[in-house]
């Protein structure tokens, strides 16, 4: 009895000096950790676009609608009646395309520019540091899944935009192409100005406020 009350004696005062739960793993390098954060935000966004795309593909259209009827359950019956249950996934390729690239960037980039910002603005601010990371962030990853975004909205839209319900584009990658030799790379980030002040805001709000909450001091 004494034996085991000495051994259980010991295993806590292992678990006492091993590393916190919360701190990250000293074995795995700070590069190792950016490459893992990156995947990681690639896997969740890609996901949530193609579990979120009937909603949004609603959306779209209810803010196209030139009639008020159109609430979100009618529309959506609407299209899976007239068009099949695949309806509600239009655009899905480049909304995975949009959040793989934007997403991604914006969240996996976060601590990169925030470790940027810190010798530049010093420890006494570091509200304003994760602020302009989120913007910076968030920005950059706007500005290149631009096209993705616009192609996103255009598949989406096809079915009532479009003369007779026809697609104006065969395949997501038709439409990129389409647009591109139409317009050039200009008619692609059409609407870039808008998108990126939206992404910048909204980053630097969620992202920098959650970080400066969550390891705020408890009162």
């Amino acid at each position: 009895m004494a034996r085991k009350e000495a051994s259980l004696l010991a295993e806590e005062e292992t678990l006492d000096k091993a590393v916190p739960a919360s701190q990250p793993d000293p074995s795995i390098s700070s590069h190792r950790l950016k490459l893992l954060t990156y995947a990681s935000a690639l896997l969740g966004n890609s996901t949530s676009a193609v579990v979120t795309n009937p909603f949004d593909i609603i959306k779209v259209r209810q803010q196209l609608a030139l009639s008020s009827r159109h609430n979100f359950w009618t529309l959506g019956r609407e299209m899976v009646v007239g068009e099949g249950v695949q309806s509600l996934w239009y655009g899905v390729t480049a909304s995975i395309l949009r959040e793989a690239s934007y997403g991604t960037i914006r969240m996996g980039s976060y601590e990169t520019f925030k470790d940027l910002y810190a010798p530049l603005l010093g420890p006494s601010v570091p509200f304003l540091q994760k602020l302009l990371a989120g913007v910076t962030s968030g920005a950059l990853g706007a500005l290149i899944a631009s096209p993705c975004d616009l192609v996103k909205v255009q598949m989406q839209a096809s079915r009532t935009a479009s003369v007779g319900g026809a697609p104006p584009y065969r395949n997501t990658f038709v439409a990129f192409s389409t647009i591109y030799h139409k317009g050039g790379l200009k008619a692609l980030w059409r609407g870039v100005g808008p998108t990126t002040l939206r992404a910048a805001v909204l980053t630097s709000t969620q992202v920098g406020t959650k970080v400066c909450l969550y390891i705020s001091p408890a009162v």
